[in-house]
């Protein structure tokens, strides 16, 4: 039986990795825009930076930083 997960992108990674955030800005610049509109995209990563990443497609999109568990992330995401 599948499972059915809401439509969820998660990214989870360090944010001190030059390669990790061009990573992030190349995806919220050239891929969200073409995404439907009901798909969420959630930024979990440490350590807290000050970068202000673009993530204003709706407002279910969202930059979390630094988390203290990842778990409940991954169980809510499907990409």
């Amino acid at each position: 039986m599948l499972r059915n997960f809401a439509k969820n992108l998660l990214f989870s990674g360090t944010l001190s990795s030059l390669a990790n955030i061009e990573g992030i800005e190349w995806f919220l610049r050239q891929c969200l825009p073409h995404l439907p509109a009901d798909y969420q995209t959630t930024i979990i990563g440490g350590p807290q930076s000050a970068i202000n990443f673009p993530i204003h497609k709706s407002s279910s999109d969202n930059f979390a930083g630094h988390v203290a568990s990842v778990d409940p992330y991954y169980r809510s995401t499907s990409i």
